[in-house]
């Protein structure tokens, strides 16, 4: 009587098959089968019930159940490897592809090209006070820093740069500019309800990353030197952003000071947006836009 090997070979495949070994593998008892301080009998009897006769592969015994399960979890293995390499690229990728600007330039910005003046003495020590709080966000602490100050003196400019330094910590990174923000979300809701840029979308994509640049908070109220307040659905919006933050750090820029804050949002706004904050206020610092006019 032919055996499984020779008739493999009669139909053309010459591998042959493993064959079985004399000794068996006792490691595959289900959790379920034995009570919790079983004995020696209960043990020996759950051994021989689920033992595992063993192969020879290659002259080697091997547990075919055994290799089963280290393969698949050498699988599983690469596929959670894969995951976190995609995960953590589409991480990176958020700030470029997801950021929202009025000026695309902004995302040249890095600290190497931040240059300053030999004179600009308050803007160097405000860079280094933006520099340590960076190291600080690299260790795990959780705040708000605000860059206040007039246009032009590099706020967009350094909270650019730290979030190129951030992202590649493996965080979710995004920069917006709430005027464009909410230009973008009226036309979505006048002019073009096709558009993806809705009221749910901006709040979830600021209130799923790690960090959060609010670029230029106030001139979406227009003129910042008026007593003008935000409106109600702008001050929903950025309340529900701002509260879906709430232990994640996010950076703003503005030229308000917190007295105009208070008196622009509404109280419960500005107090969580000022929460746990702290602040770099340029005050001596020109705008490198205009220092050099002619006129």
């Amino acid at each position: 009587m032919l055996d499984m090997n020779e008739i493999l070979k009669k139909v053309g495949i010459t591998r042959e098959l493993p064959q079985w070994a004399s000794n068996y593998c006792y490691e595959h008892i289900p959790g379920y089968v034995l009570p919790e301080e079983p004995t020696e009998a209960e043990i020996s009897a759950a051994q021989e019930k689920f033992r595992v006769q063993m192969m020879l592969v290659e002259g080697n015994e091997v547990c075919p159940r055994c290799a089963c399960d280290n393969e698949t979890k050498r699988l599983e293995d690469e596929a959670s490897e894969r995951y976190k390499r995609s995960s953590e690229h589409e991480k990176y990728n958020t700030l470029e592809k997801q950021s929202v600007f009025q000026d695309e330039t902004i995302m040249d910005a890095t600290f190497e090209n931040y240059v300053l003046d030999a004179n600009q003495h308050e803007a160097r020590v405000h860079l280094q006070k933006v520099l340590q709080a960076l190291e600080e966000y690299k260790q795990g602490r959780q705040f708000n820093l605000w860059l206040v100050g007039n246009v032009g003196v590099g706020k967009s400019h350094l909270s650019m740069s730290v979030l190129k330094e951030l992202r590649s910590l493996s965080t979710s990174c995004v920069f917006i500019d709430v005027d464009e923000m909410f230009r973008r979300m009226f036309h979505a809701m006048y002019k073009d309800q096709e558009s993806p840029y809705t009221e749910a979308y901006f709040i979830e994509l600021a209130t799923k990353v790690d960090f959060l640049i609010l670029d230029d908070l106030g001139a979406e109220t227009g003129n910042i030197n008026t007593d003008k307040g935000a409106s109600d659905f702008k001050s929903r919006v950025l309340r529900a952003i701002v509260n879906g933050r709430q232990n994640k750090s996010t950076i703003f820029t503005t030229n308000l000071t917190s007295k105009q804050i208070i008196s622009m949002y509404d109280a419960k706004l500005a107090d969580r947006m000022l929460k746990n904050a702290r602040a770099i206020n340029y005050v001596d610092t020109l705008s490198y836009r205009t220092k050099n006019n002619m006129f």
